[in-house]
């Protein structure tokens, strides 16, 4: 029997605890997910096949697929992610088109699982997901499934959508970027610029108008601060909020609005429609527009300070940095999809090549093809043997008859294999053939 201290013991288990709490709540750089958000995703696309122009299917049957096969965990996390991920007010880029009630920005909650439906967003079947087969896979919980390390998106979404997690030793706050703003940074940055993140605009879903001020810069260190100010107009007889903090309910800001500042109005209305905030405030005899608008951001979360620390998952391990470094983290999981892509290309042409290269030489020999049907193997060395037992005879045929389709496909086979080998032996020429194959 071993004997340990009790101290020992209690660290020993704080440390695998927070391992596991590590895999579940921090993103990764490559997609910008959480763990239960990415086997979402992946369930949606791999099993359920719901791209944006499928008919959306029930929430509780995706949330089945999910822990049955990816997350045994239970099933409200799982539906409050990919309610998450549908909320317009909660991303920037929305990654689950949702159909029903999906909750709103009135603090109203999403109606439960068996009536709501679901399939995925545009932004991610374009974005997220086009690469899914050429991520890295690993045995599911229950070793029966393979599951994406990550899906190598062709977007940093975790610039686009920030991302926000606590949990045994951490508690950080990833802030979202216009996505104007971040796609101008990738274009830069794989165009070789110097300090591509120059470009960065934070902007909250809630508020996209927003003012932001950097106070430490995060970008190029680890961690920093910034100031929101929300997006207030004044005219001559009121006060109108168009924009709210980050991940903040309407009726709690207008609450601590009326707390704080109830007695300088006479009289208050939210004309917001749907997720367009629109509260307009009427200052009494007391008070100005222009110094009601400096008290609320004096005195309410209209103004707000946030804290910013960047965490992230990379090659199986944790990282603490800059958003410059977590971007390039990003990019080096892209350019390592792109490569198998273009590497599984060249093995599929490989085959195609052999195939052409067989059948060409029945064209030039025609008395091969009857040597051929009796089953005469002489001249055909094994591999060509075992080729021709995967071609038709009437593409053989057809081959004797018109010699030049093949002969041209061979020819363009043999020129794409040359350019792949390029591509894929040289860093500047993958690279560039990614910016053209995604209009980066």
């Amino acid at each position: 029997m071993e004997i340990k201290e009790f101290a020992e013991i209690v660290k020993d288990a704080y440390f695998l605890y927070s391992q596991v709490e590590i895999e579940r709540k921090l993103p990764h750089a490559a997609d910008g997910l959480k763990q239960v958000q990415r086997r979402i995703l992946y369930a949606m696309y791999n099993d359920l096949h719901l791209g944006p122009k499928s008919k959306h299917i029930k929430s509780a049957r995706v949330v089945g697929v999910v822990i049955g096969k990816y997350h045994p965990h239970g099933d409200k996390s799982v539906y409050d992610a990919m309610v998450k991920m549908a909320q317009p007010f909660s991303l920037n880029e929305t990654l689950v088109d949702g159909s029903g009630n999906f909750g709103s920005i009135d603090g109203d909650s999403a109606a439960a699982m068996r009536y709501t439906e679901a399939r995925l967003s545009q932004y991610a079947f374009d974005k997220v997901l086009p690469l899914t087969d050429y991520s890295e896979f690993i045995p599911t919980y229950d070793g029966e499934h393979k599951e994406p390390v990550f899906l190598p998106s062709l977007e940093p979404v975790l610039l686009i959508n920030g991302a926000f997690s606590f949990g045994t030793g951490f508690n950080v706050f990833m802030p979202p970027h216009d996505p104007k703003s971040v796609r101008k940074a990738v274009k830069a940055l794989f165009n070789g610029e110097e300090d591509p993140l120059k470009y960065l605009k934070i902007s909250f879903p809630t508020d996209p108008k927003g003012e932001y001020t950097i106070e430490e810069d995060y970008i190029h260190n680890s961690g920093g601060r910034f100031i929101y100010r929300a997006s207030i107009q004044v005219d001559k007889k009121a006060v109108i909020i168009t924009g709210l903090p980050y991940n903040t309910s309407k009726p709690a800001i207008i609450t601590k609005i009326l707390n704080k500042l109830g007695k300088y109005l006479s009289d208050a209305d939210d004309d917001s429609h749907g997720d367009k905030i629109k509260i307009v405030l009427y200052p009494n005899r007391k008070m100005t527009p222009a110094r009601l608008k400096e008290k609320l951001y004096k005195e309410t979360p209209l103004e707000s300070r946030y804290r910013v620390q960047y965490m992230w998952l990379h090659n199986d391990m944790l990282f603490v940095g800059s958003a410059e470094q977590m971007l390039q983290h990003w990019a080096e999981n892209l350019i390592k999809a792109h490569k198998r892509k273009r590497e599984k290309e060249a093995l599929r042409l490989l085959k195609e090549q052999a195939k052409a290269s067989v059948i060409l030489k029945i064209v030039k020999q025609p008395k091969l093809l009857e040597e051929y049907v009796y089953g005469k193997q002489d001249n055909f060395t094994e591999a060509e043997w075992e080729l021709l037992g995967g071609i038709s005879m009437k593409t053989l045929q057809d081959a004797v008859k018109n010699p030049n389709t093949w002969k041209e496909r061979y020819k363009n086979i043999t020129q794409r294999l040359e350019e792949l080998h390029e591509i894929t032996s040289n860093q500047d020429a993958l690279i560039k053939d990614l910016k053209t194959e995604y209009k980066i």
